[in-house]
């Protein structure tokens, strides 16, 4: 297991590592998405701070070996390696008080699912053992720049909120594994 990581297998395989991004890296993205209007940014490899991006993306296929073995409902059961596989990454802003995502599982183009909180505060990921509010398990508190990793499964039911109240926007990072041939 690499420094800062831990792994837990309730409801569902998932890893966790604190400190994901250098604290100069995690400033730089704060700042840079901290005065965006709520949406989905999909990032390019452009400027020097992206592909530094580029780079904790690679470190994550480290990750998705020690995820595999623990995740036999994988919802993608093509194999995944670096020639069938790219990274995409996404910025995620939502404002204080708007709707929660509904409790879903991943798509199957999707070979893991990292995410990274970014803002200094949020309301972190529910998980649950099935489709329902009911069903709901544990939250993922949140801690920023803490990053969780999943492999999509047939039980890797989640969703996130960000309720009134917050002082500001949730900002995530998402690195999402893409499988080429389900991904086009």
């Amino acid at each position: 297991m690499l420094k800062g990581m831990h792994k837990d297998l309730e409801p569902f395989t998932y890893i966790t590592q604190k400190n994901f991004l250098s604290s100069e890296l995690l400033t730089q993205v704060y700042n840079k998405w901290k005065n965006a209007d709520h949406g989905d940014y999909w990032i390019t490899c452009y400027d020097d701070q992206n592909k530094q991006l580029q780079e904790h993306a690679k470190k994550l296929w480290s990750v998705r070996k020690k995820l595999v073995p623990h995740t036999p409902d994988m919802l993608n059961i093509l194999n995944c390696n670096k020639n069938d596989s790219f990274f995409r990454i996404m910025v995620k802003v939502m404002d204080p008080g708007t709707s929660h995502q509904e409790i879903h599982t991943d798509a199957n183009w999707k070979q893991m699912t990292t995410i990274v909180y970014i803002s200094p505060e949020g309301l972190g990921t529910l998980f649950y053992k099935g489709p329902n509010e009911k069903d709901f398990v544990k939250e993922v508190r949140w801690k920023q720049n803490l990053a969780y990793s999943f492999i999509p499964a047939n039980n890797s039911w989640h969703n996130f909120k960000h309720l009134d109240g917050m002082k500001d926007k949730r900002i995530v990072l998402m690195f999402t594994l893409c499988n080429k041939t389900f991904y086009r």
